[in-house]
């Protein structure tokens, strides 16, 4: 840039004037195709910038109805319409020819790329199968048409498939779109302003639909729309399990591979950004329950019957937002692996994260698979340690599942994701970890949230957007994500590929050396306990580790139980405080330091002052001179040591570096001399303890 700025600035500048200049000073005023004298015309869309008369221009503009052309008025270019200078571009026959029997001169105001053009047309009145049809043969042409009844406004194909692709990539809104094309056409504000913006989101929305069932294949079903099936429009994971396409769920075929290949992973998740306002109003359905979204009567359906059972509401914090909202977000259903949107796997939510709702997501996607001979699933979903409790008891109720039970199918299993499960407690980590569920492999999770994160930008459609407009639009949304995936998978599968081989055989040589240390009958017990865990997660878990520690609580019970017994037998204790509580005094207080120190330390890193730092120390000084009053009682032998430290200056001003001298410091003769008895032992075992605990938390 700074190149560019010192050496070329000027070049490129006097180049940009040079376009605008004068055409008497760049070339000969005449028309390069006929030589006639005072060619005046330009178009700024062709290759070369040459000048024409007017026949020569509108000639070699037959076909380019909307290129910009110029005209030089003797001291500036000014802008100039084809329609103006006498173009007419015939319809309803081959390459523009003309018709033997053409309707009168129609003006047809055209929006494309380039901008907004009013072009004169004519429409064939002699063939007999687009006669009197003029939208037909703006279609032809590939020109949408923004009504069928005498259609004066259209939108070229070429422009609403650029609106299509800077929605799903830049998510771009119509209206900015529409003020965008305008300003192309005149950005002066001089003229007076062309508003087609109702005709543009009603043509948009056509367009898309239309899209979607020629890219499904609806064109040349024999049924037609009629033989649609629910999710046949959705954009599916070509390397997922999908019956009668790349898997054979023959007997033939399962003799060839393992079970993981006839294994539906899917994810779960809601998400609360996609709302939509109540605004009492209704559209027209156009793909409803044809792609991604289930549709609108089934819902209702569903909710008729589960209405009045008491589902908990997750995530209830969301509801306060929900005021003046007819949806509160939607719930969906993603392939885990892949992150590929399922077909008909996302509902509408009224109120939170309800488990009518999100069963609804996961049966409509789901048992269409189970019907083509699935029978082993897993799902991930990070509330799935509570969702999955009763779900078998929620089953009969639904309409869409009343005869299905999970007992039907060979495999079933609930995971949470890996992110979430640093959340939940011991044992749903233990029960409920990806990590521990054979042929999840690296598996996360996760990916139905990074989804999400690709869904926030559309919350705007699908906030103000009626009902069935929205469903479109985020259909839509999910079928172009789903495209993209497809065409970076090859890509990813690779990539993927390549690190699990290497760590596959990293991993392979230090499992093989664990297993040369253990003995024969170890091995088989616990590959048994495996098989059994990988069959029903109730049984005993051989992930989970043995407890082979107490915890600093259950020791200090012990030790107050043992001072209760002494207590019972006659022993006094020789001081108000108990042994025990001495040994966890001792312990408070090495916390204490350390927290202090790593105060002290993080604040001089940061260059600031620790907040209540020295009203720490203060309160820490006076523990330490309480408990060094105890500790002459019970080490009686470590008291000339203290006399020797007994330096209340010092012990002031830096508290969190005072040597406590406690019975684990002392070797073991100087520690059965100088101690009591009953602290003689009891600090080493306390403070390993506390030390374990330290180390998990």
């Amino acid at each position: 840039l700074e190149e560019w700025l010192h050496q070329h600035q000027g070049e490129f500048m006097d180049e940009w004037a040079r376009l605008e200049a004068s055409p008497l000073l760049t070339c000969l005023p005449q028309c390069v195709n006929c030589a006639t004298p005072q060619a005046m015309f330009r178009c700024t869309d062709c290759f070369a910038e040459s000048l024409f008369c007017q026949q020569c221009l509108v000639l070699f503009h037959s076909r380019e109805p909307f290129h910009r052309v110029q005209h030089w008025t003797g001291t500036h270019f000014t802008h100039a319409s084809l329609k103006d200078l006498g173009a007419v571009f015939h319809l309803g026959h081959n390459y523009g020819g003309s018709c033997r029997i053409p309707s009168s001169l129609t003006p047809l105001t055209m929006f494309d790329v380039t901008g907004v053009h009013v072009i004169n047309v004519t429409y064939c009145e002699c063939d007999p199968n687009a006669s009197g049809v003029p939208h037909i043969q703006l279609l032809r042409v590939r020109w949408f048409p923004a009504t069928w009844r005498r259609p004066s406004t259209a939108f070229t194909f070429r422009l609403l498939n650029f609106i299509h692709k800077l929605q799903s990539n830049c998510k771009v809104n119509l209206y900015d779109f529409h003020g965008a094309i305008a300003a192309v056409s005149d950005n002066s504000g001089s003229g007076k302003p062309l508003f087609r913006y109702n005709e543009l989101s009603l043509v948009f929305r056509i367009y898309v639909y239309l899209r979607q069932l020629r890219r499904g294949g609806c064109a040349n079903m024999v049924g037609g729309l009629s033989s649609l099936a629910e999710g046949a429009l959705a954009v599916e994971c070509p390397a997922c399990p999908q019956p009668g396409r790349n898997i054979d769920l023959s007997k033939a075929g399962l003799v060839t591979r393992p079970p993981m290949f006839e294994t539906i992973y899917l994810s779960m998740d809601a998400n609360f950004k996609l709302k939509q306002k109540e605004r009492g109003f209704s559209d027209p359905p156009l793909a409803n329950g044809f792609a991604y979204m289930v549709s609108n009567e089934r819902l209702l359906e569903h909710l008729a019957v589960t209405c009045g059972l008491s589902f908990h509401a997750v995530n209830d914090a969301h509801t306060k937002y929900s005021a003046g909202y007819a949806v509160t977000g939607v719930g969906g259903v993603d392939w885990a692996r892949h992150g590929f949107k399922r077909p008909t796997g996302v509902v509408d939510l009224q109120k939170g994260e309800r488990y009518a709702n999100m069963d609804l997501a996961l049966l409509s996607t789901l048992l269409p698979a189970i019907r083509l001979g699935i029978t082993r699933v897993l799902v991930s979903y990070d509330i799935g340690c509570q969702w999955s409790k009763n779900l078998d008891k929620r089953l009969p109720v639904y309409p869409i599942s009343s005869s299905f039970k999970l007992s039907s199918l060979s495999y079933w299993r609930v995971v949470v994701p890996k992110f979430h499960l640093a959340g939940h407690g011991k044992e749903c980590q233990l029960r409920f970890n990806i990590n521990f569920t054979k042929g999840a492999a690296r598996m996360t999770g996760e990916m139905v949230e990074s989804g999400w994160a690709q869904s926030g930008p559309m919350a705007i459609w699908s906030r103000e957007n009626g009902p069935f407009a929205r469903r479109a639009v985020l259909d839509d949304h999910w079928g172009s994500e789903n495209w993209r995936k497809l065409c970076r998978l090859r890509f990813s599968l690779l990539r993927n590929l390549r690190k699990s081989l290497t760590w596959s055989k990293t991993q392979r040589a230090v499992a093989n050396k664990v297993s040369e240390c253990l003995s024969t009958n170890t091995l088989a017990d616990w590959k048994k306990m495996r098989q059994d865990f990988d069959q029903d997660t109730t049984k005993p878990n051989p992930y989970k580790e043995p407890q082979a520690f107490v915890t600093m609580a259950s020791l200090k019970n012990q030790l107050d139980e043992d001072d209760r017994l002494e207590s019972r037998r006659g022993h006094s204790s020789p001081h108000a405080i108990t042994a025990s509580a001495f040994i966890g005094n001792a312990l408070q207080i090495e916390e204490q330091q350390s927290d202090l120190r790593l105060k002290q330390q993080e604040a001089i890193k940061a260059n600031t002052v620790a907040g209540g730092l020295v009203e720490g120390q203060k309160l820490l000084a006076k523990s330490i001179q309480e408990f060094r009053a105890v500790q002459k009682v019970y080490m009686p032998g470590v008291s000339h040591l203290l006399d020797e430290a007994d330096d209340d200056s010092g012990l002031n001003a830096h508290p969190e570096l005072y040597k406590l001298t406690l019975p684990s410091q002392l070797s073991a003769h100087n520690r059965e001399s100088w101690c009591l008895p009953s602290v003689a032992t009891s600090k080493l075992p306390i403070s390993d303890s506390f030390l374990l605990v330290v180390r998990l938390h």
